[in-house]
């Protein structure tokens, strides 16, 4: 696998963590999206991890997408200190494969790397998924603001992207069927996408 981390510390600790597990080894590593891809001409490794921000903002994202669109592409696991809507929304459209908050501890982090190695998307997305656009008002509920994710939500989410059905969703959450039915209506009108086949789908793009 190559790693993209833009700070020297995160990226050595990172590389030390993921090549004390068995069955996992580190090709190459890069602070930025340049030498990623140089490296990843040179090294084609099957899994590429990278945070969201390198040099800017979003150049992680960048990144990914010109990674998928190679003619025998890597799986790609996108992580992010943010877990707002525009770098989710940015990983849903084929930016990535899989996407962890950074705030996911270490147990996630591998099942992630697993999942994604074995072509099964994974999200981990740290509770609220926020929408950066959207200002919440002070003593409102985050979740009934158009454009936020609930914790709640955002598990449901997980397991829609997992390809779970309502009713596997339903006995894992330990949620009524219907709850499921609506949760998954107000995630796709948050995430502005007409159905689950859309959303599935555009992990395909």
């Amino acid at each position: 696998m190559l790693l993209v981390e833009r700070f020297p510390l995160m990226l050595r600790a990172l590389q030390s963590a993921l090549e004390s597990v068995d069955g996992l080894t580190v090709v190459g590593t890069a602070d930025s999206a340049p030498k990623a891809m140089e490296l990843y001409y040179r090294l084609r490794p099957g899994l590429v991890i990278t945070d969201w921000t390198l040099d800017e903002p979003g150049d992680g994202g960048r990144l990914s997408r010109n990674l998928k669109n190679q003619p025998d592409p890597p799986r790609v696991l996108l992580y992010s200190s943010s877990n707002q809507l525009d770098v989710l929304a940015a990983c849903l459209n084929g930016a990535a494969d899989s996407f962890v908050y950074r705030k996911a501890d270490a147990k996630q982090l591998l099942e992630a790397i697993t999942e994604t190695r074995r072509g099964v998307p994974t999200w981990y997305l740290g509770g609220h998924v926020r929408d950066p656009t959207r200002q919440i008002v002070p003593g409102s509920d985050a979740g009934a603001v158009a454009g936020q994710l609930t914790a709640r939500e955002s598990q449901v989410l997980e397991l829609l992207l997992r390809r779970y059905s309502n009713a596997e969703i339903a006995d894992e959450l330990y949620l009524a069927h219907q709850t499921v039915k609506n949760y998954v209506s107000t995630i796709l009108q948050k995430l502005d996408v007409s159905s689950r086949r859309e959303l599935l789908s555009s992990r395909q793009r």
